[in-house]
């Protein structure tokens, strides 16, 4: 969760950067026949732990 609202829009748009590049990627492995790599789950985000950097440091 972001506390500074003014670095919503600039966390937002690498996200959406960022999942573009998966799709290209992803679009590209599935075309050379090429397994896709499994990543982080939700198993492995602890939503409750606390925050390790502050807002500035993303």
């Amino acid at each position: 969760m972001v506390e500074d609202v003014s670095f919503r829009p600039i966390l937002e748009c690498s996200l959406r950067l960022a999942e573009g590049h998966n799709t290209i990627i992803r679009d590209f492995l599935i075309q050379e026949k090429f397994p896709i790599p499994h990543g982080f789950t939700e198993d492995d985000v602890d939503l409750s732990a606390p925050r390790l950097y502050s807002d500035e440091f993303f």
